[in-house]
């Protein structure tokens, strides 16, 4: 969710964004959302050799210890790595995650 927005005015908010976006004309949404798709995504031959990338690298040692790491920091509840993921992932080695219970100030 986008922290922006205070819980008591998400449903006002979601309900407004939601009318003004059906009240988009269909067909022109369609088209602008095909032209995205095709400026920004790879091809479909593309997705199974990533996808089979991505699972010999989670068999890597380095790749193992991190998740660990982040599974006992908090990944997967609701915790501070998960609020900040990006953040924590890209920006911390593996010796420097704090334990969820260190995460949350207990």
């Amino acid at each position: 969710m986008n922290r922006a927005i205070p819980d008591a005015d998400l449903d006002a908010f979601v309900d407004r964004f939601a009318r003004k976006i059906a009240g988009f004309d269909k067909d022109a949404l369609a088209d602008a959302k095909r032209f995205i798709d095709e400026a920004s995504l790879p091809g479909d031959d593309l997705f199974p050799p990533a996808l089979d990338q991505f699972f010999i690298s989670t068999k890597r040692p380095t790749t193992r210890a991190r998740m660990t790491k982040l599974l006992e920091a908090g990944l997967r509840k609701r915790s501070v790595i998960e609020l900040n993921l990006g953040q924590r992932v890209a920006s911390t080695g593996v010796g420097d995650l704090p334990s969820e219970t260190a995460a949350q100030g207990r």
